[in-house]
């Protein structure tokens, strides 16, 4: 009973100083020019072609509101073909 107590008081202990949130993050490298990538996420009715949770949960339906058009932001914040002064 003392071992269990021991146990149990050291996993609480580790526990308590582990951080209160974490980050899952996934990345991939694309062999494509920037626009042609462009134009199938700025679309959300491509994104069907070529986002994974599509083919993990086939059971997974869309619908769509508003604009065609996502909101997207390159990683250097420049959208293809836009000037520096051009961001968004």
């Amino acid at each position: 009973m003392i071992g269990f107590a021991a146990l149990l008081s050291t996993i609480l202990v580790v526990a308590a100083t582990k951080p209160k949130t974490f980050r899952i993050q996934r990345s991939t490298s694309i062999d494509a020019p920037p626009e042609s990538v462009f134009v199938l996420i700025d679309n959300l009715h491509n994104w069907a072609r070529w986002a994974p949770q599509d083919k993990e949960d086939a059971s997974m339906k869309r619908t769509y509101n508003g604009q065609n058009t996502a909101q997207v932001r390159f990683q250097n914040g420049l959208v293809p073909g836009a000037r520096a002064k051009d961001t968004c």
